[in-house]
């Protein structure tokens, strides 16, 4: 069986093993999130052995050369010696700029970079508190001069990362960072063509980010952004929003709810639903969908069955974290 070397500990695995979930059985520390290739948090270093093709999707050229993959899409098909990654250049540091709220379970946060930081409209960082947990928070600005961030952070009852920012992280706190990563965003061309938006809950947070920097580069095709919620008080931007609609002519908002209160304008259903009702022919759009992984599944789908091209449909799952862990013995 190939043997895996971690910081000087081995472990036997085989091909239907990955090694984060070697490792993770075996009780080491490796911080990791969504499971699926998406967040890039359970990042190692390789430095013996060869990496599969597929353990480094989606990464940047630079971190491919240096031997850097993502370790649960990352099969043991042969002997592999790994580590943490240690490559200074892979962590940004950025002061707590604002810290408010936007509703009762989501938070506006705000960081001001302290080096430039290029992103694109959609993309999303991996944030890192004092004791290393890590999570990703997709950025709801645009790209703008003054090294700005604005996430928008839900707790969750457990959340480790999302607790700690709500109770004990304060404006003029350090916080460090890995990123942007991840290819869902805005690109400016074709601009006469159509934009449908399509995220629940703080999914909403890429695709403020994309609406605003399509409307800011002159885009010209419609942009129609649905936000789906289980109640009103869900639809944490709902006034924000109500009001880039008034301003903007060619940008549309439609708030969903699967429970109706106190919204009159509200549309019954899940935001995917209610979307597909109204846009039946997508030839020629562009689809972003952002937020619970089943949404995005089926809506990448019925976005392509609607005839919108595969290279016209952007996907962000967030994905939350399997906390389950099985000890696996080490080898001598």
């Amino acid at each position: 069986m190939p043997i895996l070397n971690f910081e000087g500990h081995t472990y036997s695995g085989d091909a239907s093993d990955t090694v984060l979930d070697i490792l993770l059985e075996a009780g080491e520390t490796v911080h990791y999130s969504c499971k699926k290739g998406n967040c890039r948090i359970c990042l190692l270093h390789c430095k013996q052995g060869k990496i599969p093709d597929g353990a480094q999707s989606g990464l940047r050229y630079t971190l491919k050369e240096k031997g850097y993959f993502l370790s649960c899409q990352c099969p043991l098909i042969q002997d592999l010696k790994v580590g943490i990654p240690e490559e200074p250049s892979l962590i940004r540091s950025a002061i707590v700029e604002e810290k408010s709220y936007l509703s009762e379970d989501v938070c506006r946060f705000i960081l001001r970079c302290e080096q430039d930081i290029g992103f694109l409209p959609g993309q999303f960082i991996n944030l890192r508190c004092c004791n290393g947990v890590m999570r990703s928070y997709a950025i709801a600005n645009v790209p703008n001069t003054q090294n700005l961030l604005e996430l928008h952070i839900q707790r969750f009852d457990g959340g480790e990362l999302s607790s700690w920012i709500f109770d004990k992280c304060h404006e003029g706190s350090r916080i460090e960072f890995h990123g942007p990563y991840g290819g869902c965003y805005y690109i400016p061309e074709k601009q006469d063509q159509n934009l449908l938006l399509i995220g629940n809950d703080i999914g909403l947070a890429p695709l403020i980010s994309i609406a605003k920097a399509a409307l800011e580069m002159g885009h010209q095709g419609k942009i129609a952004l649905y936000h789906g919620a289980t109640r009103y008080r869900d639809l944490y931007l709902h006034d924000a929003l109500c009001k880039m609609e008034k301003d903007f002519p060619s940008f549309f908002y439609f708030p969903c709810l699967t429970i109706m209160d106190l919204l009159d304008r509200a549309r019954q259903g899940a935001a995917d639903e209610v979307a597909f009702r109204d846009f039946r022919d997508l030839e020629n759009w562009r689809i972003f969908v952002t937020g619970d992984p089943d949404m995005v599944a089926r809506s990448k789908i019925r976005a392509f069955a609607s005839g919108a091209k595969m290279e016209d449909i952007y996907e962000e799952p967030f994905n939350l974290k399997d906390l389950r862990r099985v000890p696996r013995v080490k080898t001598v």
